[in-house]
């Protein structure tokens, strides 16, 4: 059993020193005695002055019903909360005793508040007196808080229950509110207004572009390594204003309302409000630039010409759904959700996540197309913006939520890479396959295969940069001393050499044949040269120009057999002796 701090020490009482010891021990715990009641007094008198001034807790301006008056009634409650003040020394314990008495009635006239304020100023619409409304409910809060915390208070559960009432009737006027804000004072951009931000974004980006070039050129001969993909996002968008979505002056209501939403527990109502009105409007301009043609129930089917229009519309769509409306939303949840995360990026993708798949759609069925020569310019096209737009996606599809859409827009960007690449490789091998006409002209016209190579060779070095990116991501290790551009293109027109030689076989006067071969490598070279791509196809050139002049001799030679077979003497000779016997003249040989 423990000693009782008022025990004296168990020793025999005797001489001097155990009396000197023995009061010692009396002042020690005489002191320690006058301790705990110092003690005792001070965390009285703090229990004192924390309940009898809870009242200060609720705000002077709180009416306890609609028809008293507020300043009054709020008067009369701080005037009985006031604890009571001792007379004398004596009667200090007795007044500290009365002083809780009255801070535990106090506590009943702040519940009896609470449920009055929960149910006047809270019961009012929001719009009248917005920041008002708000900080009544920072104060709810905080007033629930304290209960939640202070169960054993009593009547605390009631008036818990009427505080999540009455936050619950003022979370439905905040929602409300909020859809009200949001659909009166969203912006919806014209098709021109959109197109307009398009041309400033293209010449950006041009210029961005030209100084990529440029500076891969000197990275490559120093050997180091280029910009990241966020430093080129914000140099390209360095000079381009994103445009408003909402009206700046509503952000700040926006923002108060889904920070009170989201902290009291109605966070998916919030959001569902956001993601409702914001992807309506979002689809509703989309619309009006035309992304209802891209259904992709109707790509398949398309002539080549429809197909063009698909994809040049997609590239546009593309590039204004990213650049600026994507963007645009990016920065409009940033403002209204800052500091509320991580609401931002969950309503970023429940706004923009059906528009960006209606994108993908097209993208990932025009991809199953046949995978012909003809396709592939529509291939790099789609590959090169999305590579061009991979830094903002990346820069806006960031979190766990975001994840699957990024993951989609990934698979499908390195398909179109694939995809590319492949037909790429093969050009050389399916671009002259051209069936001849039925009918074989013999007027040594430029044939119609030349046409068709050459445009190919001409689509690929306008998708020069685009090619040359695509093939130095996929392979690194290959040679840029020699350019797989610069060989494919010469592969091409080798191809096309052999099979206008084969052509030309059809021909039964060798002349002829060597005329059909000069007019289309001629038209070759000429066509090169007025495209100003010498520089990708100079050994190619210089070879076949001499190519030329073998023709040229070839025809003279082939030519001049013919003639000078007519002008063989001994077969003249010949002739006329086994049928006249009569000697060679001049009008004989005329004749012949």
């Amino acid at each position: 059993m423990p000693r009782s701090p008022w025990a004296l020490p168990m020793h025999q009482a005797g001489g001097v020193g155990d009396g000197y010891v023995l009061m010692e021990t009396i002042e020690e715990l005489s002191q320690s005695l006058k301790e705990g009641l110092e003690l005792n007094q001070h965390i009285t008198h703090s229990m004192v002055s924390i309940l009898s001034s809870f009242d200060q807790r609720l705000s002077p301006s709180f009416a306890p019903s609609p028809q008293d008056n507020i300043e009054e009634c709020v008067s009369r409650f701080e005037g009985s909360s006031l604890p009571i003040a001792p007379k004398d020394r004596d009667d200090k314990f007795l007044m500290q005793t009365q002083n809780i008495a009255n801070a535990q009635e106090n506590i009943e006239k702040t519940l009896q508040i609470t449920r009055l304020i929960a149910e006047n100023k809270l019961a009012k619409d929001p719009a009248k007196d917005f920041k008002n409304y708000i900080s009544y409910i920072d104060k709810l809060q905080e007033t629930m808080l304290f209960f939640k915390n202070n169960p054993w208070l009593k009547d605390s559960e009631g008036t818990l229950c009427s505080a999540e009432n009455a936050l619950k009737g003022a979370m439905e006027k905040l929602a409300i509110f909020f859809r009200h804000i949001l659909t009166e004072n969203s912006t919806i951009l014209a098709p021109s207004q959109l197109l307009k931000m398009l041309s400033n974004i293209s010449s950006e980006s041009q210029k961005s572009q030209s100084h990529e070039m440029t500076q891969n050129v000197i990275l490559r001969s120093h050997t180091i390594s280029g910009n990241s993909s966020e430093e080129v996002c914000d140099a390209k968008m360095n000079n381009f204003t994103l445009p408003m979505l909402i009206l700046p002056a509503s952000c700040f209501y926006l923002h108060e309302v889904a920070k009170r939403m989201t902290s009291c527990g109605y966070d998916k109502e919030c959001l569902d409000i956001y993601r409702d009105v914001r992807s309506a409007i979002l689809e509703h301009m989309l619309e009006k630039l035309g992304i209802q043609r891209l259904h992709k129930g109707c790509i398949n089917d398309t002539s080549a010409d429809s197909a063009d229009l698909m994809v040049s519309d997609w590239l546009k769509l593309m590039q204004a759904s990213v650049q600026v409306l994507f963007a645009g939303e990016h920065t409009l949840c940033d403002k209204i959700f800052e500091g509320v995360d991580p609401y931002r990026s969950i309503c970023l993708i429940s706004v923009i996540e059906r528009s960006m798949n209606t994108l993908l759609d097209f993208a990932e069925t025009f991809l199953s197309r046949a995978h012909t020569p003809g396709n592939l310019f529509h291939f790099l096209n789609m590959y090169s913006i999305m590579h061009d737009l991979l830094p903002e996606v990346q820069s806006m599809l960031k979190g766990t939520q975001c994840a699957k859409l990024f993951h989609r827009y990934s698979n499908i960007f390195h398909m179109l890479n694939q995809t590319s690449l492949k037909i790429f490789w093969t050009l050389d091998q399916e671009v002259c396959k051209v069936e001849a006409a039925k009918t074989f002209s013999q007027d040594c016209h430029i044939h119609p295969v030349t046409n068709h190579a050459f445009a190919y060779v001409k689509a690929l070095s306008s998708s020069q940069y685009v090619l040359e990116k695509l093939i130095t991501i996929e392979s690194p290790e290959y040679d840029h001393s020699q350019s797989a551009l610069s060989t494919k293109m010469s592969q091409i027109l080798t191809s096309l050499i052999s099979k206008l030689e084969a052509r030309s076989r059809f021909y039964k006067d060798h002349a002829l044949a060597h005329v059909f071969l000069i007019n289309n490598v001629h038209f070759l070279i000429l066509s090169i040269q007025r495209c100003n791509i010498q520089h990708l196809l100079g050994e190619w050139l210089q070879k076949h120009q001499s190519m030329i002049q073998q023709h040229i001799r070839g025809y003279l030679h082939a030519s001049w057999d013919k003639a000078l077979n007519f002008l063989d003497v001994h077969e003249v000779m010949s002739e006329n002796s086994q049928s006249m016997q009569t000697p060679l003249t001049w009008s004989v040989l005329k004749e012949r």
